[in-house]
């Protein structure tokens, strides 16, 4: 990095001046630079002229477009991608009310015994140990535990709400 910046941007002059014959278009973007630090004193004004300024567009755009392609695959497995996917779905949506729910009936004074529906197997990035149909499952002891409940079991989602939906 410090050789775009030395020697007045020579080097970086000389990379944008090769992407300007290519017929490329660039603009160089500045992220804050700390004013009293070597790359801070360095000149900015002088070196990014206008013909840097698109430059240095151009390669950005380009770098990101490469990347794009390089690591195509790998983009929609990332944390962000699937976070953002689970949430514009719906699914994120359905998650909380399930959990809402669950831990609704977790905080209900005076049941000691408490059933809940089981949560669907779509969880996406928030996985968790859900409650089980065994009431000796470690997800269970901890969950009972943890509100301060004999026992805890679910039950599938249609047979509780027959059973217990008001």
């Amino acid at each position: 990095m410090k050789n775009m910046y030395r020697d007045g941007g020579r080097e970086l002059a000389a990379m944008l001046q090769k992407v300007k014959e290519l017929g490329t278009a660039v603009s160089l973007d500045m992220a804050a630079v700390d004013p009293a630090s070597e790359a801070g004193k360095a000149g900015w004004k002088e070196i990014s002229s206008p013909g840097v300024q698109k430059s240095i567009l151009a390669i950005a755009i380009l770098f990101c477009l490469i990347m794009t392609v390089v690591f195509r695959s790998n983009i929609k497995t990332g944390t962000s991608f699937v976070c953002l996917r689970y949430i514009a779905s719906g699914e994120a949506k359905d998650y909380r009310e399930q959990m809402d729910l669950q831990t609704s009936l977790m905080e209900r004074e005076g049941i000691e015994d408490v059933v809940v529906p089981f949560i669907n197997d779509v969880q996406g990035p928030l996985m968790q140990m859900p409650v089980t149909d065994n009431p000796d499952a470690w997800s269970n002891q901890v969950t009972a535990r943890f509100y301060g409940k004999n026992s805890v079991v679910a039950i599938e989602r249609s047979k509780w709400e027959e059973l217990y939906a008001r």
